[in-house]
Parts: structure tokens; sequence; C-alpha cells
């Protein structure tokens, strides 16, 4: 059985007893299945009979997504069509390259959108510190893996770099997790009790993202973090002057430190036109963008299918486009790119303002995390895959998602939350 029967049979099976699922799965369920995709992440080539392990969580994602979802009744629409809309043309992409190829990207993406809508339909409803605390959990453990990996001499090698990537597959997947993981200890250090703990888990992180030597993730970070300060519209003074300042002391750290100098060397002599081999990354990105934007020219509206050029089969060597604009375009086409920039604009500016209130402390906190890391993850689309790293995306969908299932539940003019008024006897409303 490929991905595509397993997807089709694991939403019917959602469809058809959401009740059930519903009723025994929740916010702890999503959040503990997050975290074993934490752990996996690196160990892809690891497999349960003929499926990857990261499949089989990205079924079991799909199935609570959907199931909760149902039962919750919150976006059930743009949420079955962001899946039909993603299978047309996955089907479109599996004419072309054959299912084998193109159906696990239509699983892993499907799994992550449905997992976020999970999160804004689940009920009793996450607690924000809980949330906070197990992507900071996250982000810490993947960062003592990589300081293992720099003293074992265990890193990747990646173009003939040693760059570690700790629990993740690789660095610039990292090092956005790493990125998340410190507004998560910042929004600890802000409401949280042990912050001690978070800070000194904030500077673990940020030693971390040093050592991956991801120009793209440094670059992302670093918007995040100002983002962060200028969105925020309850975070006190002296955090918002220690942020600042962890900021650019990590840049200027990444610009002097032995990985981070030579990765910066690589752009001393950038040629651009294409009339050369490519001698950097970035050069070899943009001539592969180019390759496929002259692909795309055939398929202008609706693209050659999901996953055909995310799985990478139209570029030499097997690699995706790194470019989430150029992939967007050349998959899904000009219809596929402006309907996942209308969501990623309308989802801005949501947060944002949420986050510029100060009704309910947390959820305008953690809407500013939302909104910076989202911010971020844009900035680093334009030269990255980054939407295809699952365990960054669903730190987005999930923290995005549980601000807006508390706001739904809160009164517009005084802020309450309307279900912690009369709670049912003997059951937590949170947790």
């Amino acid at each position: 059985m490929n991905e595509f029967a397993i997807a089709v049979v694991s939403i019917v099976v959602a469809v058809v007893a959401f009740p059930l699922i519903a009723r025994f799965a929740g916010a702890k369920l999503l959040l503990a299945l997050f975290l074993l995709r934490v752990v996996v992440d690196g160990a892809y080539t690891f497999s349960l009979g003929s499926l990857p392990i990261t499949s089989v969580l990205g079924i079991l994602l799909l199935v609570v997504g959907v199931a909760l979802t149902l039962q919750g009744r919150r976006g059930v629409g743009m949420l079955a069509f962001a899946l039909t809309f993603l299978a047309i043309s996955t089907a479109f992409g599996a004419a072309t390259l054959g299912g084998d190829v193109v159906w696990p990207y239509f699983l892993r993406i499907a799994a992550i959108i449905s997992a976020s809508f999970g999160f804004l339909n689940v009920s009793p409803r996450p607690r924000l510190t809980t949330i906070a605390g197990v992507v900071e959990l996250a982000a810490v453990a993947s960062a003592l893996v990589t300081y293992v990996q720099v003293a074992t001499g265990t890193s990747l090698l990646v173009d003939g770099l040693a760059r570690p990537a700790g629990l993740m597959a690789h660095p610039n997947s990292a090092a956005l997790l790493y990125g998340a993981g410190i507004l998560a200890a910042i929004f600890g250090l802000s409401h949280g009790r042990r912050k001690l703990i978070h800070g000194i888990a904030g500077l673990v992180i940020a030693g971390a993202v040093i050592v991956t030597g991801s120009l793209g993730g440094i670059a992302s970070i670093t918007v995040m973090l100002l983002a962060y300060v200028f969105v925020s519209g309850t975070l006190p003074s002296r955090l918002r002057i220690a942020t600042a300042g962890v900021t650019v002391a990590l840049v200027l750290v990444f610009v002097f430190s032995p990985l981070g100098s030579e990765r910066l060397a690589e752009l001393s002599n950038l040629d651009l036109s294409g009339q050369r081999a490519s001698t950097n990354s970035l050069e070899w990105r943009v001539s592969k963008w180019r390759i496929l934007l002259q692909i795309w020219e055939g398929n202008r509206v609706f693209g050659v299918g999901y996953g055909v050029a995310t799985s990478g089969s139209l570029i030499e060597g097997g690699f995706a486009p790194h470019n989430e604009y150029v992939r967007a375009l050349v998959d899904t086409g000009i219809v596929g790119l402006v309907v996942a920039l209308v969501f990623a604009v309308a989802g801005t500016i949501k947060l944002v303002r949420i986050a510029s209130r100060s009704d309910q402390p947390q959820v305008n906190d953690m809407a500013a995390v939302s909104a910076a890391l989202l911010i971020g993850m844009l900035i680093n689309s334009a030269s990255d895959n980054t939407f295809t790293y699952a365990v960054p995306t669903l730190v987005l969908g999930m923290t995005a998602a549980t601000v807006f299932n508390i706001r739904h539940g809160t009164h517009p003019r005084v802020g309450v939350r309307l279900d912690s008024v009369q709670a049912p006897k003997g059951r937590n409303i949170i947790i």
C-alpha cells in the first residue's frame, strides 16, 4: 500500500470514527506525537515495515488532526479545501513522476496542516506555557545532540563542511527549530516560573545556532527576534533590551566563528549571471531557480503537480528548489502560490493584531512568538525548503493555532475565557 492509499484510508477512518478518536485524543497526544516527530526527524531511514517512521507519525497526526477538527467544527471547510487542492495537484504530479515519488510529500504536508487544525479545535485547550515548554524542550534536546556531534566528529558533511544537525535531518531545519526554541525561552522568561532554567535553555539553544553554520538560519533568527521585540505588546522592557542584545551578540559570534566566517567567505566572490559554474550555495540556488522557472512557463496556472519540484526530480542531483516561492510556483502554479501567500499574509496580520494588544498577556505574547516565527520562516523561504521541514512547521502550526483556539473562546470585549466561567465538575479546562 503506497502513501496515496494510506492517506485516503487515514482520512476516511478519521471522518468515520471522529467521535471515538476525538474522545481519546487531545492536546497531550498531539504534543506527544510532536515530540516523537522531533526525535525521529533525523532517523528518516528507519522504517516500520515498508513505511518510514516519519510517515507512520504523519499518519497518526493526520488522523488525529482531522478527527479533532470534525469534532470542534472550526475550520472544517478550510482544511477540506487545503487537502483536496493538494491531493488533486499531487495526482497530476503522480501522472508525471509516479505515485511512489510524490505522494509521500502529500502525506507530510497533509499531516502538518491537519495537526495544526487539530490544535485549533482541541479541547481542553493546552496552556500556552505548556506549548512553549514543549518547544523549548525539543530545541534543547536537539541542541545537546548538536554539541555531542561536534565533540565526537559525527556532524553531517554539507558541501565538504562539518555541520551538526542535532536531532534534525539537516542543519538548516535545526537552525529554524533553535530560533523557535529561543523565542519559547524568552516567553518562559516572561511568563514561566523557573526563569533561571529558561535563561540557561535559551543560551544553550543560541550556542547551537552558531555551530549549525546556517546562513539562512542566522538571518531568519535575527528577523524572528527583532520582529518579536517590535510586535509584542506585552514584553517587559528589560526583556526587549535583553532580546535585542542577544540578537546582536548572536550575529557577531556567528560572523567571527570559524564555521560562520567560512560560510560568509563563500559569498565574497558572487557571480549571479550564470556565466560560470557555481562556486557557492547562492550561485547554485540561482542557477537552479532559472531552470525551474523555465519549466514553470509551460504550466503557469496550475503548475506541474505538487511533489514534482519538491522531490528534486527536476534538478540534477535530486535537490529540492531551495526556494519556497519557486517551489510553490512550479508545483502548484500561480493559483497555488497566490493561495499560499494569501493565507500567510492574512495569518501574519491577524497574529500581529493579537500580539499588539495587552488584554491577555500570555495569549498576546504567544501571538507575537507565532508572528515572529512566521515572518522569519517567510524570509527563510527565499533560500531554503522551509515548509518541507516538518518540525519547525509543526511548531508554527501549533503555536498559532493554539492562540486562535484560545481567542475563539474569549469574550471580545472583556477578554474572559467563556469556557472558564463555569467548568464542568471534575474536568479541567486546560492542561
